[in-house]
């Protein structure tokens, strides 16, 4: 799905533990610390009442996670993938292409959001919680993450953003030849680090949402070269 719309709930009780129920309350604990970080003025009583919003709105995020684990990070990458191709189109023509938005974030909620974190859940039953073991462990996740699913995820969007915009097969596959070499080596210096603190420190359930903010970063390079 190219476009996700988050509607506010109109049951007065809707279904318990339902990711329209998870999402109202973080609506609901979101919305006064938006107000209380925009207020003019914070005073030491409103800081300390922002930080513990901000830990209740962290603890609220967990429990989605944890409950609707491949809609949030489905939703999470779509978003923002789509954001910072906006940003990367602009950087490089000055301009956006709402076609080219719409197609990446179409893209990254199957490829990075459904697949990726479908991929990591995978790891962690195949080999096991990395955050409690050895950096052996660590470093053969991360090893089979670059070699086994970048080269895919990778192949995946510079085919499929093509082919999306219209420019066809035939452009679409030159693109993935002319270009996989230089994003598996951005791939490299980004990700490897990236997956060596994320699989020894981070919880399956937060991975998605840090993954998904490094992915904007990475998504302005593909949008420069897709």
């Amino acid at each position: 799905r190219s476009v996700l719309l988050l509607k506010w709930p109109v049951r007065l009780s809707p279904a318990p533990g339902s990711l329209t129920v998870d999402l109202h309350r973080m609506l609901l604990i979101l919305l006064p610390l938006t107000v209380a970080v925009l207020h003019p003025s914070l005073p030491t009583a409103r800081l300390a009442h922002a930080h513990a919003l901000v830990g209740r709105a962290r603890d609220a995020y967990s429990v989605v996670a944890t409950k609707h684990y491949l809609a949030t990070a489905a939703a999470s990458s779509g978003i923002l993938r789509a954001g910072a191709d906006l940003a990367g189109q602009c950087a490089r023509d000055g301009a956006a292409d709402p076609t080219h938005t719409l197609s990446m974030a179409a893209v990254a909620t199957v490829v990075s959001g459904l697949c990726g974190a479908q991929w990591m859940r995978h790891l962690d039953s195949t080999l096991g919680d990395s955050t409690a073991e050895s950096a052996g462990l660590v470093a053969a996740k991360a090893f089979a993450d670059y070699t086994c699913f970048a080269p895919c995820a990778n192949s995946a969007y510079l085919f499929l953003l093509p082919l999306l915009t219209g420019a066809g097969v035939e452009a679409a596959t030159t693109s993935v030849v002319a270009h996989l070499p230089f994003l598996m080596q951005l791939e490299f210096m980004l990700w490897m680090p990236y997956n060596l603190i994320a699989f020894s420190h981070l919880p399956l359930h937060l991975r998605p949402a840090t993954s998904a903010l490094l992915s904007a970063l990475f998504t302005v390079s593909i949008a420069t070269v897709a």
